[in-house]
């Protein structure tokens, strides 16, 4: 038997209160109808913003590479003139310079693969190689100390050590003059961290790419496979198209330079392989970059992606400031996009993870509870990494911005002297708990 609910009857001014029969089936059929309505507008909307929301924040990787494309077509490049001239007969003495610090450990697995490649003829055109380690850990220290000391390095490697950390750029600089010293301006200056390994091969396409035009060359590292790995792959073809109009942004890991264009490092930067690349644009020359076997152990916990992040954010803004006015149209357009891709970096691996979870919840509406909770956690795993990734990015870029508004000072001075005014930013207090140069 169906039940009999109480329903008001409106007609004119008459109201009248009886006990009807309504079937309930046809009751709950009206409900859901008007719920499926309210679900379907709000569904509509929702997916409409969520993917405004994804396009916005992946311009840099949809829209960009189109806008690069278009320039190179129709904007003619005019070659400038090359100075001083990149020939053999100058004797380009090379140097090898690995900075580290703390209780790292990887210099010590560094050693070893230097060792590997000390058998290769092309290593030993090396003329020395310097390890600057700073602020070292005395366990650590004493151990590379015996290690080199028994090793074929010994003879060609000078140890120098730096009580207080003062970045990445400060140890090369402290390299340079001492090799300087002892060679001359005219050098190839390769610099590799201490966790980038890099093989016979790659060496061989870092030096044998310059020439008059080029006085920087960079062989990016490959990371872990899955989602960030076709990632970084991407993200590097990107920069390859940047680098037929502009200098691209580098890295760091294993690169190198001409020290008789590039002397010296700015010290108060916390990018300085951006701001190699830029110095060479400024003086009228270009960055190749290379594809390589060079393997690096990238931060895979939140903290890890966090510190990275926040440095490469704060160096990154810091060098597009600085070299604003020395950039021509086409640099500020890029460098203005890459600055844009790293702030909205976040939003865009967010807005894909809902997006994804969007996607899934409307698949699952159709199924049963338990395929939508096995399809989530199934999800969930797949897409751990690019979730940690997505919030260590989200927390470092966050804690970047924080930064800026602490030094105030610097915030306020920066378009007036931005040499200058970066230097409490990229003081050493910035460093203490960043595991990565």
């Amino acid at each position: 038997m169906l039940s009999a609910i109480p329903l008001i009857l409106l007609a004119d001014n008459y109201t009248d209160t009886r006990r009807i029969n309504v079937p309930l089936a046809s009751l709950t059929f009206t409900t859901h109808a008007k719920t499926a309505v309210t679900t379907t507008l709000f569904s509509s909307t929702s997916f409409l913003i969520l993917l405004l929301l994804l396009v916005t924040s992946a311009y840099y990787w949809l829209i960009h590479p189109l806008v690069l494309l278009a320039l190179q077509k129709f904007i003619r490049t005019g070659e400038p003139e090359y100075s001083p001239i990149y020939s053999e007969e100058k004797c380009f003495k090379k140097i090898l310079i690995i900075p580290t610090f703390g209780s790292r450990t990887a210099i010590l697995s560094k050693v070893d693969n230097l060792e590997e490649l000390l058998k290769s003829n092309l290593f030993k055109e090396i003329d020395h190689i310097y390890i600057v380690y700073s602020e070292p850990s005395p366990d650590v220290l004493r151990e590379l100390e015996q290690k080199l000391s028994s090793s074929p390095l010994r003879e060609k490697t000078y140890l120098i050590i730096e009580e207080e950390r003062r970045g990445k750029a400060h140890a090369i600089n402290h390299a340079l003059k001492l090799a300087y010293e002892k060679y001359g301006k005219d050098l190839i200056a390769i610099v590799n961290d201490d966790d980038a390994f890099f093989t016979e091969k790659d060496l061989e396409k870092l030096l044998s790419s310059f020439n008059n035009k080029v006085a920087v060359t960079c062989i990016y590292p490959s990371y872990q496979k899955g989602v960030l790995n076709i990632f970084y792959k991407y993200k590097r073809l990107i920069h390859k198209l940047e680098a037929k109009l502009c200098n691209p942004v580098i890295g760091g890991e294993l690169m190198a330079f001409r020290t008789d264009i590039i002397t010296y490092l700015r010290e108060n930067s916390l990018a300085e392989d951006l701001q190699t690349s830029l110095l060479a644009q400024m003086k009228g020359h270009k960055v190749k970059l290379i594809n390589g076997q060079v393997t690096e152990n990238y931060p895979t916990t939140i903290f890890g992606i966090k510190n990275r992040t926040k440095r490469v954010v704060l160096g990154t803004i810091m060098e597009y400031i600085t070299f604003f006015d020395s950039m021509n149209k086409k640099c500020k357009y890029i460098y203005g996009a890459y600055t844009f891709s790293l702030i909205s970096l976040p939003l865009l691996f967010f807005s894909m993870i809902i997006f994804f979870l969007y996607g899934l919840f409307i698949i699952c509406s159709f199924t049963s509870s338990i395929i939508l909770l096995l399809l989530f956690f199934f999800l969930l795993y797949f897409l751990r990494n690019m979730i940690n990734f997505a919030i260590g990015v989200l927390l470092g870029t966050i804690d970047a911005f924080v930064t800026v508004i602490k030094n105030k000072s610097s915030l306020i001075n920066v378009f007036n002297n931005p040499k200058e005014a970066w230097v409490d930013i990229a003081s050493s207090k910035h460093r203490k708990n960043d595991q990565n140069f």
